[in-house]
């Protein structure tokens, strides 16, 4: 071809391809994602949190229910071993009460009168009645008394017949000595007893001739022993009683106690035909025909 001649234009076809390779076609809509909405973002992590929820109090429900049933296995074992240790305690203490029940020993006392009640006896606190007995204490049970102590006096009656003053005097002794102080230098300690050997003593006792007088004058003015307008057969006249206890203890018991006591109580009277009993006396001279008679209700040991 010539110089002048002209070029002829290219296909339309060939620059459209080569135009949209180059430039991709503007009129296209891109895709675009759109997120959802809040109202729905919300929704999604309120159902997710509720089952949360409700999964952590499922399982803090089982957490408490085994904590529960902890609790009650724990308080079961609890009590149980609590009423095993106190069945062997009960058991301990049953066994050791037998043993000491079968080993203490008992003591049994008994009285013989060796001078008789004697009035107007000059002693270092003034004028008295004395009478003098033999103590024979005896331990028939099967162990050793340990810190053997005995207390005995003669005391007028009272004018109402009963032997209430004796005995108040008695339980006030008793009960005073049932405790002592092993390391007093001063305190009574007692003696030993061993079982089936027994002791034989003299003890010398008696109320104070004041003490006599007042009963006396008491028995002068009592409804029970004055007959109306008729004298009193009883005038000027007292009776007496015996009382005392011993007072000890065993190996087994603590040291300082005496847990186990004996008493008695005797009627110093006359015996007379047919079987009866006559207590009252003149407190002048010798009363050489009183003799011990033991009261029913007067003696108890434990």
């Amino acid at each position: 071809m010539g110089d002048d001649q002209p070029i002829p234009p290219a296909p339309q076809s060939e620059n459209n391809a080569n135009n949209d390779a180059a430039h991709p076609d503007s009129n296209a809509v891109p895709e675009m994602k759109v997120p959802p909405s809040h109202a729905s973002y919300k929704i999604t992590c309120e159902k997710k949190r509720d089952k949360w929820d409700i999964a952590k109090l499922v399982a803090e429900l089982i957490g408490l229910g085994f904590l529960i049933a902890y609790t009650l296995y724990t308080a079961g074992i609890y009590c149980a071993n609590r009423k095993a240790a106190e069945a062997a305690k009960s058991a301990a203490d049953t066994a050791h009460d037998a043993l000491v029940l079968s080993n203490r020993p008992w003591i049994k006392i008994k009285h013989h009168i060796v001078t008789p009640l004697t009035f107007g006896f000059q002693g270092a606190a003034g004028p008295a009645a004395v009478m003098t007995v033999e103590d024979t204490l005896e331990n028939i049970g099967n162990g050793v008394a340990l810190n053997v102590l005995h207390w005995e006096d003669v005391i007028p009656e009272d004018s109402d017949l009963s032997t209430r003053t004796a005995r108040k005097r008695r339980e006030e002794w008793c009960n005073a000595n049932k405790r002592f102080d092993p390391k007093s230098s001063i305190a009574l300690n007692g003696s030993v007893l061993f079982p089936h050997d027994p002791s034989i003593q003299e003890s010398r006792m008696g109320p104070l001739m004041s003490t006599i007088q007042k009963a006396v004058e008491a028995n002068a003015v009592s409804p029970i022993l004055s007959q109306g307008p008729k004298p009193n057969p009883l005038a000027g006249k007292v009776a007496f009683v015996l009382i005392g206890c011993v007072v000890y203890r065993s190996p087994l018991d603590i040291d300082g106690t005496r847990p186990y006591m004996t008493t008695f109580l005797y009627h110093l009277t006359e015996p007379r035909e047919y079987g009866m009993n006559f207590p009252w006396v003149t407190p002048k001279g010798t009363a050489n025909k009183l003799q011990l008679m033991e009261l029913p209700d007067g003696s108890s040991a434990y």
